[in-house]
């Protein structure tokens, strides 16, 4: 087994920092964007690692 670390940058954001049009589904996408990522690096190191559920 390979020990892989994480490090999680957080950058604290207000709503007011956000332009007004953009506010209106930004958690949506964020998620969705952060859940492809999730499945992206999940599917490359069982690519090579050699992990095949």
């Amino acid at each position: 087994p390979r020990e892989t670390r994480v490090e999680r940058v957080v950058h604290p954001a207000m709503p007011e920092d956000i332009p007004e049009p953009a506010q209106e589904g930004a958690v949506e996408v964020t998620y969705e964007t952060l859940g492809d990522l999730v499945q992206r690096l999940e599917a490359c190191v069982r690519k090579h690692m050699g992990y095949h559920p």
